[in-house]
């Protein structure tokens, strides 16, 4: 493994934040997480015909993911449109995003694109949006001997809000990098920011940054005071060896 710095950006949307908190995610609601302890194998499909090697839509999808091991992989599939597709990869332990990486001329995907349970199980684990060419699902898994410094947090109010709405959001990170992925092992540190009746808060940037260990998960959640609100953040950082040493 390198011990260059990668880059990393965890996008998060949902156009149904209401009062009660959950997870920022296309899925409009909490999303769906691989919490088997060994590895699986997964299924891609389109709800598009067009999302298919040779068509307008996304041909070719990169998935991101963590093997048995905790260590970072990667497979790129070619799409079938709406006919299911398995990963070759049967280690899947827990998936971190995925991204388009071949397009046809329309050069976003045709329809919804998800990433669920092999066989059959209706379980969503990540989606690219209609229109879209990566997911934002608001979660991110550290791999094995790495460690992820959050830097900055880029938020967009989408949609029109109702008068003196505000939208909240808080970032949270696994307490204990050796735990059971449940949220009852989950600590939420103090970074939110709010915005109010259609005024989008500025870039927030973490001086010093948010440090996020090994095998642990990121977690983008909101809420708002009115019902269906819309929001899209992306928050950036750098992956690096757990032996770095922050210095600011």
């Amino acid at each position: 493994m390198s011990n260059a710095g990668q880059i990393i950006s965890i996008r998060g949307y949902s156009t149904d934040i209401d009062a009660a908190v959950e997870d920022l995610s296309i899925n409009n609601a909490d999303n769906d997480y691989l919490t088997q302890p060994g590895g699986v194998g997964l299924d891609i499909v389109s709800a598009a015909a067009g999302d298919d090697v040779g068509s307008t839509g996304i041909e070719i999808v990169r998935l991101h993911y963590l093997d048995t091991a905790w260590a970072q992989q990667t497979e790129d599939i070619s799409m079938n449109g709406a006919g299911t597709v398995s990963t070759t990869a049967t280690d899947i332990l827990r998936v971190q995003y995925m991204e388009a990486v071949d397009v046809g001329s329309g050069g976003v995907a045709a329809g919804a694109i998800i990433l669920t349970e092999d066989g059959g199980v209706v379980s969503t684990y990540l989606q690219i949006a209609t229109g879209g060419t990566q997911s934002q699902n608001g979660y991110y898994y550290v791999p094995a001997g790495r460690k992820l410094y959050l830097s900055a947090l880029y938020p967009a109010v989408l949609a029109a809000m109702a008068e003196e709405t505000q939208l909240h959001l808080g970032i949270q990170r696994l307490a204990d990098a050796n735990a059971a992925n449940v949220d009852a092992i989950y600590i939420e540190d103090s970074i939110e920011f709010g915005v109010t009746e259609n005024v989008a808060a500025p870039a927030l940037y973490f001086n010093p940054p948010i440090i996020v260990g090994p095998k642990c998960r990121v977690r983008m959640r909101a809420l708002a005071s009115a019902v269906n609100q819309t929001l899209s953040c992306q928050m950036r950082g750098v992956l690096v060896p757990d032996t770095h040493v922050y210095r600011p």
